[in-house]
């Protein structure tokens, strides 16, 4: 069975804009706590949808008819580290053996407060 873990906070409050505003009060943060107590079982290979930002231009620029959009990120990976803010990916992994350690390479480190949905893969 495959187990959906759905992170709800809009995504306005991954940027910090609505954090502090009381008219929201516990609402928004115990969608955190349930986000945050999901842990995912670690080394376990997932599928994570992400709201990520982005930065595209640089100078000076007309912003009179300015617009942006969410950038929403699909990342796949074995969980090598999890607590209650983070979410570590390994796009690449080697188990130990006699002549290596355990290693990764393609690491992602994604904040908990990105995320739209964890999906496991088995």
């Amino acid at each position: 069975m495959t187990k959906v873990v759905k992170n709800t906070i809009p995504s306005i409050l991954s940027f910090g804009i609505l954090s502090d505003v009381k008219i929201f009060g516990g609402i928004f943060k115990n969608m955190l706590k349930n986000i945050q107590n999901n842990l995912v079982m670690k080394n376990g290979q997932v599928k994570i949808r992400w709201n990520d930002s982005y930065g595209i231009d640089s100078g000076w620029k007309d912003i009179s008819d300015y617009s942006a959009e969410l950038l929403t990120i699909t990342s796949w990976g074995k969980v090598i580290y999890e607590d209650k803010k983070v979410i570590a990916l390994a796009h690449n992994y080697a188990d130990e053996t006699e002549n290596t350690c355990k290693q990764a390479n393609g690491i992602m480190v994604i904040p908990k407060v990105c995320i739209i949905e964890i999906i496991p893969i088995s």
